[in-house]
């Protein structure tokens, strides 16, 4: 997806980026920020947003690497 493409897709969205997360809907979040990073993989929300969904499933490792890149 183009960069253009992809904010259109973003704004588009964004009214319900929190919605899968509020609902337990884990893996369609997490599908949700990854496709972010695949644009921007500097990107702090996203990052932070995918350490907090890795720590809600009690994976502290895997965490801890989205919030080093979210707080860069």
């Amino acid at each position: 997806m183009a960069k253009t493409g992809l904010k259109k897709w973003f704004k588009q969205k964004w009214v319900n980026i929190e919605a899968p997360k509020k609902k337990g809907k884990f893996q369609d979040a997490e599908r949700f920020y990854r496709i972010i990073l695949e644009a921007e993989p500097l990107n702090a929300g996203a990052n932070y947003n995918l350490g907090l969904l890795a720590l809600s499933l009690n994976k502290m490792k895997l965490a801890l690497p989205f919030f080093k890149i979210a707080i860069k």
